[in-house]
C-alpha cells in the first residue's frame, strides 16, 4: 500500500508497454469455439464415448488456447532485448540450440 505524507501529489509513472498489446473483445468467445471444434473432432477421432469427456476437453481447451493467444500478444509487444535468445553456455553443449 502506498502512503503519501500531507499535500504531496502522486507522480506519474511511465506507462507500460504492454498497453496497447490488448486481445480483441471476441477472443474469448473464438477461443471456446475453437476449444468445443476441437473436442469434437477429438471424440470422433479417438472414439471417446460419452459427452462429459468432451465437455471437459473443451473447457480444458477453451483454457490452453486461450493462454497461448495471449502469451502470443503478450510477446508481440514486447521490446526485444535478446533474452533468453542468448546463453553463455557453448552451443556444443546445447544440442537443442538450433531448434531454438
Amino acid at each position: 500500500m502506498t502512503s503519501l505524507a500531507a499535500g504531496s501529489r502522486p507522480t506519474r509513472t511511465q506507462p507500460s508497454e504492454l498497453v496497447g498489446a490488448r486481445l480483441p473483445r471476441w477472443a474469448p468467445v473464438a477461443a471456446a469455439v475453437a476449444g468445443v471444434v476441437l473436442a469434437l473432432a477429438l471424440k470422433a477421432v479417438l472414439g471417446w464415448t460419452g459427452w462429459l469427456t468432451a465437455f471437459f476437453s473443451a473447457a480444458l481447451l477453451f483454457v490452453v488456447v486461450l493462454t497461448g493467444w495471449s502469451f502470443r500478444v503478450e510477446d508481440a509487444a514486447a521490446p526485444r532485448t535478446g533474452w533468453p535468445r542468448r546463453s553463455s553456455t557453448p552451443a556444443s553443449w546445447r544440442p537443442w540450440s538450433r531448434w531454438c
